[in-house]
């Protein structure tokens, strides 16, 4: 099947209340349908974005399913999508009505959380579902039956109108809207829709969504015989008749001579009984049992008894095709303003969740506080705080913070303190040790007063909020995390010195310099030069004679062993389990974690290129994908604050998000705050090191580390000018020490944003930037008044006379020569454009005059280039538009590599079906592409293949990979670099690459290409993994670690999945805001707000986040009010 172009800019996602409710993108149903509901057609219509409905009847009695197994299957097949549950509950039957009971049991265990009710009160149903947080809606076909709907507890309505199939209504869509609507409920329009722009009137209208029934029969996945599907493509209205003959009550169907000749009416006797009291339920049964079989036989088995259900629609049907094309196409038709502005109604007006009315409020005791304080954790799970100081605005963010993620704040504390070793053991020690000798050492006073005026206070009582919650938690041990517990973690009391850790200061060139040093040494500087892709070119990578002692003093990691410690999350071993809970076959040994990866993409518009004439900033940063997440959306309200957003949970504040005046979001910026030294050492003091043609001692530290089971252990940590000493060896005289930017005064990670909250213009923004020295940013930036700016901000070490990507020798030739100032790196205000946009990769004019102090390794360009090729022809931009951008997996690179394969000879019919498949594909990487498969298999084979050729055998485990855009220039235009005949070395990479991807694709998904599928737990996909997944047991790992399910786009894609196999980085929080309605922002965050694996809302957000949904980010009390799940009242203690 040749892939569906998609949307340029991602898949679309619409607001409606129906779509929250059913947690989907487009307002659209694939309505129960018997017999035609197979599992294939509801997981089809599912994945796309819509919701299937399961019929129970359809999948056990027609398609042979055990009903969980088919529950599953469905589950499997849609990736995870949300899906629906049909349950007729008419009663007149005491056995069905138990077997459905049982099913909505089963429905419910399986995690369905959309129920459709039919035929009777549904108020059982309701009952049941909202006990779990799920909703019930109610076919109706006219207001008494709407009532009764209403009166039983349900969520909406599903108006079925007179132009449906199957058992219809009176009325037409317009006047049955119109009866129901006064009730209040959502209501979904059923009956007359077979194309997009019908779909389009019906919202326009009022309905909250539409479900088609018609349409989704005349599919591929629907199985269905032939004649059926054919028939409703060839049939008109006009072929549309009502019997009674088959159901008894009146039935729409498609008018056939087998119809024609048995005629539309029961017979007398049949009427005489269905008007009978007693009589009228057994005639029911009696028809509803032989309509089962009949539309068995006729619509799936291919008898010639013809009764095929089908609505007026079939005028607007003249083609069988895929249900996800449909959803796609239907989707496609929402993109007008006025379209969008119907769809967004409900959000704009705050439409309350039913939790809303129904909030529960705790009452809790801590002591710290000055006043009581408000939490209100909206549906989504985020946290609205509202205090009467910003004391107890702080206290209470720590609190909620510590309630929600203590085990990972707990591993925090441990890691910036080094303390692993005291509960954990001898392992660890080396670990602690490398967090003390990198810890900041400088003034407290200085330091928490560089993030905010008051920066000690706000600091301390947030402080104090995650103390009060420990010792909560000391004081009632059923709320210790579980697994604190399961490692026999006792949580302790945090200080300030741990908000302001380094241990995560998202800067890491130290760690290429020894690497490139040594491929200088083995292949020369001009050829390293060569083969890396450096920006702000020439380069300096000259080796100074100290520097090459250096590195044959420290071979292999020796060099960087405490760096890389003090860098690296924990990770475990089964040992540190109890016995029961061990995995039975761990890895031989658990890998340490990849460094974090830190790439994200930031726009903002402004209100010239907006359809609401205001700006709109949208934001994704990407970091590693964590359980629990590594950032924590929180609502901060207190006199004087009034910000929301996403930070981290250890630290106060908001660090991406929006306040009353102004939105702000954040990329990395490309400034290399690291530098490794080497030292000559004293013959006779090893203490002492050469400086400027004098001796200069080390500054020592002597300290001990507590260890589980063993005696303390006694360390010494070592100083040199220019910070902490990674190496030391007296007998070759030679030792390395770190210069790092982060631990200069401010360089904790993202804690200046305090300033940036309180920020009412573009020029109070600046101003707060010039705070902002970690990590190194461009921060966008709107304001109300229409202003738009970036800013990048960092703490950038000027070097005149070196570029920081070697060692030095710290004798005293190479300097910093202080510290640019943060106004006087790049930035723009209000630029002609209309609008500024970042993605990691070079921003910065080449005239610009400070260049020695920025980076000379950025991102590649694609995302970058992507960006800007949408936002140049970007016109009334809406957030729809903007969150459908933030998943765009358009790969820029396939437009100059796939045309390649043309030109080459290839031989296997397997290989020539794969690259006709990829020439016919449209670019995008999509999970269901088959076309994308190809292609992201064989880019991973081109650049191996390419570095085979290009890097020497001797820099080959040094420099290991090349560029993609690098791979892109060589193999478009052949140059020496790939041998004495450059074009044939070339194709002979381009034929291999794709012969071995070919052969990989079949390795995983079989030889059937039908089978092959970019999205897939065989190929790419997301599990997240917590850290003890490797060494859990199986039954408790699966409840940690959410996933896998499917993913589309890869690494170069704006959104970023990562390269692998499994996406292991990219962004896990995402959000956009138009500064015309700020109750219309919208966000999301993986896998949820809390850490608790027993809490619900610890992956409620994975789902949505795969699929590309968001929740809204009320801020307005009216709004918080509407979305209010749950209340926390923190109360002074009276001591």
């Amino acid at each position: 099947m040749t892939d569906v172009a998609a949307p340029p800019a991602g898949a679309l996602s619409f607001d409606t209340p129906l779509t929250r409710h059913a947690h989907i993108r487009v307002p659209l149903i694939c309505g129960p349908m018997y017999p035609c509901s197979n599992p294939e057609l509801v997981a089809a219509v599912s994945a796309a974005g819509a919701l299937g409905i399961v019929q129970p009847i359809s999948l056990t009695y027609v398609h042979g399913y055990d009903f969980r197994e088919g529950l599953r299957t469905i589950t499997r097949l849609s990736g995870g999508a949300p899906i629906g549950f049909n349950a007729l509950i008419e009663a007149s039957s005491k056995t069905y009505h138990n077997r459905m009971i049982k099913w909505v049991d089963i429905a419910l265990e399986e995690g369905v959380r959309f129920f459709l009710t039919s035929l009777g009160n549904p108020k059982w149903v309701c009952d049941r579902v909202h006990a779990v947080g799920g909703v019930v809606y109610h076919d109706i076909t006219e207001l008494k039956w709407a009532e009764k709907g209403r009166d039983g507890g349900v969520d909406g309505l599903v108006a079925v109108n007179r132009e449906a199939g199957g058992h219809t209504g009176s009325r037409d869509p317009r006047a049955l809207l119109d009866e129901v609507s006064a009730l209040g409920l959502p209501v979904v329009a059923a009956g007359g829709v077979g194309a997009p722009d019908q779909f389009k009137a019906l919202l326009d209208m009022g309905y909250a969504g539409v479900q088609l029934g018609t349409r989704f029969i005349a599919t591929p996945e629907c199985n269905s015989d032939d004649a059926y599907k054919y028939a409703i493509v060839e049939a008109n209205s006009r072929d549309i008749v009502l019997t009674e003959r088959l159901t008894g009550v009146p039935v729409s169907v498609i008018r056939t001579p087998y119809v024609e000749k048995l005629g539309t009416k029961v017979g007398p006797i049949s009427r005489w009984l269905f008007k009978g009291r007693k009589t009228k339920h057994w005639i029911r049964t009696f028809y509803a049992l032989r309509s089962l079989r009949q539309l068995k036989r006729s619509s799936v088995d291919g008898a010639t008894q013809d009764y095929w259900q089908a609505g007026r629609s079939v005028d607007a049907i003249h083609e069988i095709k895929p249900a996800g094309e449909i959803v796609r196409e239907f989707a496609s038709a929402l993109t007008s303003a006025a379209v969008k502005a119907v769809v967004l109604l409900a959000l704009l007006l705050g439409a309350p969740d039913r939790a809303s009315a129904q909030a529960p409020t705790q009452q809790i005791t801590a002591t710290g506080l000055q006043a009581p304080v408000t939490l209100a954790r909206d549906s989504a799970g985020i946290v609205h705080i509202e205090a009467a100081s910003e004391h107890d605005l702080f206290f209470a963010q720590g609190y909620s913070a510590a309630r929600d993620r203590l085990f990972q704040l707990e591993l925090w504390r441990r890691q910036a303190t080094g303390t692993m070793a005291e509960v954990l053991g001898p392992r660890w020690v080396s670990r602690d040790r490398a967090s003390r000798l990198l810890r900041y050492r400088g003034s407290m006073t200085s330091e928490l007063a560089h993030y905010h005026p008051r920066g000690a206070s706000i600091i301390g009582a947030f402080v104090d909020g995650v103390n009060a919650y420990v010792d909560e938690v000391r004081a009632n041990p059923a709320l210790m995390p579980q697994e604190l517990t399961w490692l026999g973690i006792a949580p302790q009391h945090w200080t300030q010195a741990v908000v302001i850790s380094r241990h995560n200061a998202l800067a890491s060139n130290a760690a290429d310099e020894p690497t490139t040093a040594r491929a200088v040494r083995e292949i020369g500087e001009a050829a390293v030069a060569r083969r890396r892709r450096y920006e702000l070119s020439p380069v300096r990578l000259g080796l100074d004679s100290l520097v090459a002692r250096a590195l044959d003093a420290a071979p292999g990691a020796r060099m960087l062993a405490d760096y890389n410690d003090f860098k690296q999350v924990p990770n475990f071993r089964t040992a540190e389990l109890p016995q029961a809970l061990r995995r039975v076959a761990p890895p031989v040994d658990t890998a340490t974690p990849a460094f974090d990866r830190w790439e994200s993409n930031n726009w903002v518009l402004a209100g010239s290129r907006t359809a609401s004439g205001k700006p709109i900033v949208a934001n994704d940063p990407h970091r590693t994908i964590a359980a629990p997440s590594l950032r924590y959306m929180v609502h901060l309200k207190a006199p004087g604050w009034d910000v929301i957003g996403g930070g981290e949970p250890a630290i106060p504040g908001v660090a991406i998000g929006h306040n009353q005046h102004g939105a702000w979001g954040l990329t990395i910026f490309g400034i290399d705050a690291e530098d490794l030294y080497t030292y000559q050492l004293d013959a006779k003091d090893p203490r002492s090191y050469r400086y400027r043609g004098a001796s200069e001692r080390m500054r020592q530290i002597i300290d001990t580390i507590r260890v589980k089971g063993a005696a303390p252990v006694v360390v010494t940590l070592q100083y040199t000018r220019h910070g902490p000493v990674l190496m030391s060896d007296a007998s070759k005289r030679v030792a390395i020490a770190l210069r790092a930017a982060w631990l200069e005064p401010g360089g904790a990670p993202y804690l200046a944003s305090l300033r940036l909250d309180q920020a009412r213009t573009w020029s109070e923004a600046r101003t707060a930037l010039s705070f902002a020295r970690m990590p190194a940013l461009n921060w966008i930036w709107a304001d109300t008044s229409g202003a738009i700016g970036w800013q990048s901000a960092g703490i950038a070490p000027i070097r005149k006379n070196w570029d920081g990507l070697v060692p030095v020798p710290g004798d005293g030739r190479f300097e910093w020569s202080g510290f640019l100032p943060i106004a006087n790196l790049p930035h723009e205000t209000s630029p002609a454009r209309g609008y500024v946009g970042t993605a990691n990769a070079l921003n910065v004019e080449a005239s610009y005059a400070n260049s020695n102090a920025l980076a000379r390794v950025w991102a590649e360009p694609f995302r970058r280039d992507r960006l800007t090729e949408v936002l140049d022809t970007t016109r009334k931009a809406t957030l729809l538009q903007m969150m459908a951008l933030q998943h765009d997996e358009t790969a820029l690179a396939a437009r100059a590599l796939v045309p390649l394969i043309k030109q080459i000879t290839l031989t296997s019919p397997a290989s020539i079906a794969a690259r006709d498949t990829m020439l016919r594909w449209n670019g995008v990487l999509s999970a269901e592409s088959r076309g994308a498969a190809i292609y992201a298999a064989w880019e991973r084979k081109l650049l191996t293949h390419t570095a085979d050729i290009v890097l020497p055998l001797e820099a080959r485990p040094l420099l290991r990979t090349v560029s993609l855009s690098q791979t892109i220039g060589w193999l478009t235009n052949p140059d020496s670099l790939l041998g004495e005949n450059p074009t044939v070395a070339r194709d002979f990479i381009l034929f291999r690459s794709f012969n071995e991807a070919v052969s990989d694709l079949s390795r995983r998904f079989g030889k059937d290409m039908a089978d092959w599928r970019y999205g897939d737990a065989k190929m790419h996909h997301v599990r997240i993994a917590h850290p003890l997944d490797v060494v859990i047991a199986d039954s408790i790992r699966s409840r940690l670690s959410p996933g896998p399910l499917a993913r589309g786009g890869y690494a170069n894609t704006l959104n970023a999945t990562g390269n692998t196999d499994n996406q292991t980085a990219g962004a896990s929080f995402r959000v956009v805001m138009d500064l015309a309605n700020w109750d219309g922002a919208m966000v999301t965050n993986t896998p949820g707000q809390s850490g608790d694996p027993r809490s619900p809302y610890y992956s409620n957000l994975f789902g949505p986040w795969v699929r590309g949904e968001y929740s809204p980010l009320p801020y307005s009390p009216r709004a918080v009010r509407a979305r209010t799940a749950e209340t926390v009242v923190l109360r002074p203690s009276l001591r």
